[in-house]
């Protein structure tokens, strides 16, 4: 449907969308051939291609099309009252843009001289312009001519429905995100383990051990530690407490609080292993171990320990 509207230049004004709704199908169910006979016999308003308005109210959700055509219970709700019929109609079209992402939040920004939210015009499709234009008429949008160019403003009593639909956008974009960062961090993580817990059986050759040696990760999760070890063969007891990091060719990482408190309290015993995933089947590679890290990374001048945020008390 929205492929078919894309195609069309024109549909008409603020006008003809109300008055195609109040007064062509009103509160009466009508089939598609007599909705074109009411509007070809129209003396209020002059429609160039009806199928198209149908096409786009449709797709606005203004109207509900079955075997006869009627107005949707929303529109239903304001039919009576312009204003409010235009600004739900105005509604609609916002969401729409949205959800197909032909508006994107950073197409809003505030005009610090003109004191109110401008829209970046050109970061707009043609292929939604008749959904602009249709919106210009229908006063969402304030068009301000300058010597350069036309500027496209947010009429002010619409800023707050623009916001609404930026804060959920916003909020389902950044979880997403979430999830896909999630997602990808816990299957880098899990193959990282996962080779580390090989590589650990195959360093300790004593068999006494190496049975011992276990990825405690799934179920321990607030030990600061993702793999129990032992520092050599004779080794009598847990003597290496390993935290995985999957690292890029930045060789940057994340270590979280917890984990650099339980580095301190193991001291030597604690050690940070480095892999890179690109190099995981080689059957020669070895990861980078760091030894006893709360005390050689924050000495070592070939590593920057940055802060990423700061909690902070009043006092």
């Amino acid at each position: 449907m929205l492929e078919e509207l894309k195609k069309i230049n024109r549909l008409g004004d603020k006008g003809d969308i109300i008055f195609f709704l109040k007064s062509v199908i009103g509160r009466q169910r009508l089939y598609r051939k007599d909705i074109q006979k009411i509007c070809e016999y129209s003396s209020e308003r002059i429609f160039q291609n009806i199928n198209s308005i149908l096409l786009y109210c449709e797709y606005l959700e203004l109207i509900i099309v079955e075997e006869k055509i009627y107005i949707s219970p929303v529109i239903g709700r304001v039919l009576d009252d312009s204003i409010k019929l235009n600004d739900t109609i105005i509604s609609n079209t916002i969401s729409k843009m949205f959800s197909v992402q032909a508006f994107e939040q950073n197409m809003f920004i505030f005009d610090v001289l003109e004191k109110r939210f401008m829209f970046k015009n050109e970061k707009l499709s043609l292929d939604y312009f008749i959904f602009r234009n249709l919106l210009i008429s229908q006063g969402f949008f304030e068009v301000i001519r300058t010597n350069t160019k036309f500027k496209f403003f947010v009429a002010s009593q619409y800023e707050e429905l623009i916001s609404s639909f930026c804060k959920e956008r916003n909020k389902a974009f950044t979880i997403e995100q979430l999830r896909k960062k999630l997602e990808e961090n816990e299957l880098a993580g899990e193959m990282a383990e996962c080779f580390v817990l090989s590589f650990e059986r195959k360093r300790i050759t004593n068999v006494n051990l190496k049975d011992l040696i276990k990825r405690i990760s799934d179920i321990d999760v607030g030990a600061g530690y993702d793999i129990v070890s032992f520092n050599s063969n004779n080794s009598i007891s847990i003597d290496r407490f390993i935290e995985v990091k999957a690292i890029s060719d930045l060789e940057s990482f994340y270590w979280s609080k917890n984990e650099y408190d339980i580095a301190k309290l193991k001291g030597d015993e604690y050690c940070l292993y480095l892999v890179d995933l690109k190099r995981i089947t080689d059957n020669e590679y070895i990861p980078m171990i760091i030894k006893n890290p709360a005390n050689t990374l924050f000495k070592s001048d070939d590593w920057l320990v940055e802060s990423q945020s700061f909690h902070v008390w009043h006092v």
